[in-house]
C-alpha cells in the first residue's frame, strides 16, 4: 500500500493531471439503519403524556389507574380512602390479600407518591 502511495506522490510531479488517491471505506448500511428514517418522518403525533403529580391525585382511584399494573382491582380493601392505604403497613395489605409483587409494587409508588418523586 504505502508503494502504491509513494509512486502515486511521485508521479504527480511528472503527471501533473494525476490526482493522490485516497482509499476510504464505504459506508455500512445494515437493515435496520435504511429503516429508521421511514419511522422518524411519520406523520402521527402524540401529545405528551401529562405528568402524575401529587397534586393531580386527589383520591385512591385516580392514584391505583396511574400507576397501573390492576391495582384498582384493591380499591374496595381501602375503602376507597388514600389517607387509609397511605397508612396501611405491608404486612396489613398482606392480611387483606394482596399478593406480594403487587404489594411491593403499591409501596414503592407510595413511597415516590409521598416523597414527590
Amino acid at each position: 500500500m504505502n508503494m502504491i502511495r509513494s509512486l502515486v506522490r511521485g508521479s504527480t510531479s511528472i503527471f501533473p493531471s494525476v490526482r493522490q488517491v485516497s482509499f476510504q471505506q464505504p459506508a455500512i448500511i445494515t437493515p435496520f439503519s435504511a429503516y429508521t428514517r421511514l419511522f422518524s418522518n411519520s406523520l402521527i403525533h402524540h401529545a405528551p403524556p401529562q405528568p402524575k403529580t401529587k397534586a393531580n391525585v386527589q383520591d385512591l382511584e385516580t392514584f391505583f389507574k396511574a400507576i397501573g399494573r390492576n391495582t384498582v382491582e384493591h380499591l374496595e380493601l381501602f375503602d376507597g380512602s388514600l389517607p387509609k392505604f397511605l397508612k396501611a403497613s405491608s404486612a396489613e395489605m398482606k392480611e387483606m390479600g394482596i399478593e406480594t409483587r403487587t404489594r411491593r409494587y403499591m409501596i414503592r409508588w407510595r413511597y415516590k407518591f409521598e416523597n414527590d418523586l
